[in-house]
């Protein structure tokens, strides 16, 4: 979720203000932060320790970069969730799925490579291209695996 893209011509100290930045909002969706957000934390906010201030202003700044980011039909699925991290569980459910979604697809992509046929009436280049298709989704779906 690397918002702030790091350019070369970038000097140091503005490189290690964005891996900050990209950091922060990395772990803001990564867990749930320790604030509560009961109806009554408007008229306690002052009271709030420095660092569930800065937690709390995390997560709404994460929160709406996830919301502007999103269509209406996505909007519409998670507008009713409070956290950054239940916003993003949400949007990874519905377009990752479970653990066991994920070995399915796996298991299905690779018997399709295993069975993997030239059709009848196909071009060299039509089938060249439905093989690229399953086996880049293979690496995808592998390499998702290993990062989880």
């Amino acid at each position: 979720m690397d918002l702030k893209a790091i350019d070369e011509g970038d000097s140091d100290e503005v490189k290690k203000e964005k891996e900050e930045h990209n950091a922060q909002l990395r772990e803001t969706v990564e867990r749930k932060r320790d604030v509560s957000y009961e109806e009554d934390i408007i008229t306690n906010f002052w009271s709030l320790s420095e660092e569930d201030k800065k937690n709390l202003s995390l997560n709404a700044k994460t929160t709406n970069l996830l919301h502007d980011a999103l269509s209406k039909e996505e909007y519409g699925r998670i507008k009713a969730y409070k956290t950054a991290k239940e916003v993003w569980d949400c949007l990874e459910m519905a377009h990752v799925g479970t653990s066991k979604v994920k070995n399915t697809k796996i298991r299905l992509l690779t018997k399709e490579y295993e069975a993997f046929e030239m059709r009848e009436g196909e071009s060299i280049t039509d089938m060249q291209r439905r093989l690229n298709l399953i086996v880049n989704n293979l690496n995808l779906a592998k390499l998702y695996q290993w990062e989880n």
